[in-house]
Protein backbone atom coordinates (compact mmCIF):
# COMPACT_ATOMS: atom_id res chain seq x y z
CA UNK A 1 0.00 0.00 0.00
CA UNK A 2 1.57 3.36 -0.87
CA UNK A 3 1.09 6.37 0.86
CA UNK A 4 2.81 9.77 -0.08
CA UNK A 5 2.40 13.19 1.49
CA UNK A 6 3.54 16.26 0.67
CA UNK A 7 3.23 20.05 1.11
CA UNK A 8 4.73 22.99 -1.09
CA UNK A 9 5.01 26.52 -1.01
CA UNK A 10 5.30 28.83 -3.03
CA UNK A 11 5.97 32.33 -3.67
CA UNK A 12 5.05 34.36 -6.77
CA UNK A 13 5.94 38.25 -5.92
CA UNK A 14 4.04 39.11 -2.86
CA UNK A 15 1.75 35.68 -2.80
CA UNK A 16 2.15 32.74 -0.58
CA UNK A 17 0.62 29.40 -1.23
CA UNK A 18 0.37 26.44 0.51
CA UNK A 19 -0.32 23.35 -0.58
CA UNK A 20 -0.95 19.70 0.50
CA UNK A 21 -2.13 16.70 -0.60
CA UNK A 22 -1.87 12.62 1.17
CA UNK A 23 -2.45 9.85 -0.61
CA UNK A 24 -3.15 6.64 0.96
CA UNK A 25 -3.43 3.66 -1.17
CA UNK A 26 -5.14 5.79 -3.89
CA UNK A 27 -7.72 7.73 -1.53
CA UNK A 28 -7.20 11.04 0.12
CA UNK A 29 -7.77 9.75 4.12
CA UNK A 30 -6.17 12.30 6.27
CA UNK A 31 -6.91 15.74 8.38
CA UNK A 32 -4.47 19.07 7.61
CA UNK A 33 -4.40 22.02 9.80
CA UNK A 34 -2.33 25.07 8.72
CA UNK A 35 -1.93 27.77 11.10
CA UNK A 36 -0.11 30.60 9.14
CA UNK A 37 1.03 34.04 11.17
CA UNK A 38 1.16 37.15 8.87
CA UNK A 39 1.97 40.53 9.58
CA UNK A 40 -0.60 43.10 10.81
CA UNK A 41 -2.75 44.53 7.54
CA UNK A 42 -1.38 42.00 5.12
CA UNK A 43 -4.80 41.14 2.90
CA UNK A 44 -5.45 37.28 3.15
CA UNK A 45 -6.73 35.63 0.11
CA UNK A 46 -7.61 31.90 1.56
CA UNK A 47 -8.88 28.77 -0.85
CA UNK A 48 -9.70 25.26 0.27
CA UNK A 49 -11.08 22.05 -1.00
CA UNK A 50 -12.92 19.98 1.36
CA UNK A 51 -11.79 22.31 3.71
CA UNK A 52 -12.97 24.43 6.59
CA UNK A 53 -11.19 27.58 6.76
CA UNK A 54 -10.81 30.18 10.20
CA UNK A 55 -9.40 33.58 10.01
CA UNK A 56 -8.69 36.62 12.32
CA UNK A 57 -6.69 39.42 11.06
CA UNK A 58 -6.62 43.04 11.06
CA UNK A 59 -6.82 42.99 6.80
CA UNK A 60 -9.02 42.72 4.37
CA UNK A 61 -10.07 38.97 3.58
CA UNK A 62 -11.34 36.86 0.97
CA UNK A 63 -12.01 33.42 1.68
CA UNK A 64 -13.87 30.27 -0.53
CA UNK A 65 -14.25 26.62 -0.09
CA UNK A 66 -16.33 23.85 -1.45
CA UNK A 67 -17.53 21.44 0.98
CA UNK A 68 -16.19 23.47 4.56
CA UNK A 69 -17.36 26.16 6.85
CA UNK A 70 -16.00 29.57 6.81
CA UNK A 71 -15.19 31.53 9.87
CA UNK A 72 -14.10 35.03 9.65
CA UNK A 73 -13.39 37.93 12.18
CA UNK A 74 -11.60 40.98 10.91
CA UNK A 75 -10.84 44.72 12.36
CA UNK A 76 -10.90 46.04 8.54
CA UNK A 77 -12.51 45.31 5.12
CA UNK A 78 -13.87 44.32 2.50
CA UNK A 79 -14.84 40.47 3.06
CA UNK A 80 -15.88 38.42 0.51
CA UNK A 81 -16.65 34.64 2.01
CA UNK A 82 -17.93 32.03 -0.01
CA UNK A 83 -18.98 27.98 0.00
CA UNK A 84 -20.57 25.83 -1.54
CA UNK A 85 -21.77 23.52 1.44
CA UNK A 86 -21.29 24.86 4.75
CA UNK A 87 -21.84 27.53 7.14
CA UNK A 88 -20.33 31.00 6.69
CA UNK A 89 -19.37 33.40 10.04
CA UNK A 90 -18.25 36.97 9.18
CA UNK A 91 -17.84 39.25 11.57
CA UNK A 92 -16.62 42.35 11.55
CA UNK A 93 -15.76 45.09 14.28
CA UNK A 94 -15.28 48.22 12.29
CA UNK A 95 -16.49 48.77 8.76
CA UNK A 96 -16.82 51.70 6.89
CA UNK A 97 -16.28 53.81 3.53
CA UNK A 98 -15.80 51.78 0.22
CA UNK A 99 -15.32 48.53 2.31
CA UNK A 100 -18.03 46.16 1.48
CA UNK A 101 -19.01 42.56 2.77
CA UNK A 102 -19.95 39.53 0.72
CA UNK A 103 -20.88 36.45 2.86
CA UNK A 104 -22.44 33.40 0.99
CA UNK A 105 -23.46 30.41 1.03
CA UNK A 106 -25.69 27.79 -1.35
CA UNK A 107 -26.72 24.96 1.45
CA UNK A 108 -25.42 26.26 4.95
CA UNK A 109 -26.55 29.13 7.34
CA UNK A 110 -25.04 32.42 7.30
CA UNK A 111 -24.37 34.66 10.08
CA UNK A 112 -23.09 38.18 9.51
CA UNK A 113 -22.26 40.33 12.23
CA UNK A 114 -21.56 43.99 12.38
CA UNK A 115 -20.67 46.88 14.17
CA UNK A 116 -23.61 48.51 16.18
CA UNK A 117 -22.30 52.13 14.83
CA UNK A 118 -22.27 50.86 10.95
CA UNK A 119 -23.29 52.57 8.06
CA UNK A 120 -24.77 50.01 5.51
CA UNK A 121 -26.42 48.87 2.84
CA UNK A 122 -28.01 45.57 3.42
CA UNK A 123 -29.09 43.39 0.77
CA UNK A 124 -29.61 39.92 2.72
CA UNK A 125 -31.76 36.82 1.49
CA UNK A 126 -32.73 32.85 2.07
CA UNK A 127 -34.57 30.72 0.05
CA UNK A 128 -35.48 28.21 2.13
CA UNK A 129 -34.36 29.54 6.05
CA UNK A 130 -35.62 32.36 8.18
CA UNK A 131 -33.58 35.69 7.84
CA UNK A 132 -33.23 37.23 11.42
CA UNK A 133 -31.09 40.48 12.55
CA UNK A 134 -30.50 42.35 15.59
CA UNK A 135 -30.47 45.65 14.06
CA UNK A 136 -33.81 47.91 14.15
CA UNK A 137 -35.45 47.48 10.72
CA UNK A 138 -39.43 47.74 9.71
CA UNK A 139 -41.23 44.26 10.87
CA UNK A 140 -42.38 41.68 8.04
CA UNK A 141 -46.15 41.62 7.87
CA UNK A 142 -46.07 38.06 7.36
CA UNK A 143 -43.94 37.10 10.32
CA UNK A 144 -41.73 35.14 8.14
CA UNK A 145 -38.95 36.91 6.53
CA UNK A 146 -37.17 35.61 3.69
CA UNK A 147 -35.49 38.88 2.50
CA UNK A 148 -34.10 41.67 3.67
CA UNK A 149 -33.14 45.07 1.64
CA UNK A 150 -32.20 48.54 4.68
CA UNK A 151 -29.82 51.00 5.58
CA UNK A 152 -28.18 50.95 8.48
CA UNK A 153 -27.06 54.05 10.04
CA UNK A 154 -26.17 56.68 7.30
CA UNK A 155 -26.28 53.66 4.92
CA UNK A 156 -22.99 53.24 2.44
CA UNK A 157 -21.24 50.13 2.66
CA UNK A 158 -22.87 47.51 0.75
CA UNK A 159 -23.26 44.19 2.34
CA UNK A 160 -24.85 40.97 0.50
CA UNK A 161 -25.70 38.39 2.73
CA UNK A 162 -27.21 35.03 0.51
CA UNK A 163 -28.12 31.37 1.34
CA UNK A 164 -30.50 28.84 -0.64
CA UNK A 165 -31.44 26.59 1.83
CA UNK A 166 -30.53 27.92 4.91
CA UNK A 167 -30.79 30.61 7.95
CA UNK A 168 -29.63 33.88 7.62
CA UNK A 169 -29.39 36.12 10.55
CA UNK A 170 -27.30 39.74 11.01
CA UNK A 171 -26.52 40.41 13.96
CA UNK A 172 -24.75 43.87 15.57
CA UNK A 173 -21.30 44.03 17.64
CA UNK A 174 -20.83 46.15 20.47
CA UNK A 175 -17.99 48.32 20.91
CA UNK A 176 -15.79 45.52 22.45
CA UNK A 177 -16.63 43.33 19.19
CA UNK A 178 -18.89 41.23 21.09
CA UNK A 179 -22.46 40.15 20.21
CA UNK A 180 -25.53 41.03 21.82
CA UNK A 181 -27.22 38.45 23.30
CA UNK A 182 -30.42 37.02 22.11
CA UNK A 183 -33.93 38.00 23.73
Amino acid sequence: QKTAYEIRLSLVGSEMCIRDSFTLGGRSNARVNFRVQVPTGVRLDLLGVDADIISASTAPVRARTVNGDITVVTSVGPVNVETVNGDVDARMTTLSGPDSVVAKTLNGAVWVFLPETVGANVDAGTTNGDLTTDFPVPAEPSGNRKKLETTLGAGGTPVLVRTLNGSVEIGRLDAQGRSYPRP
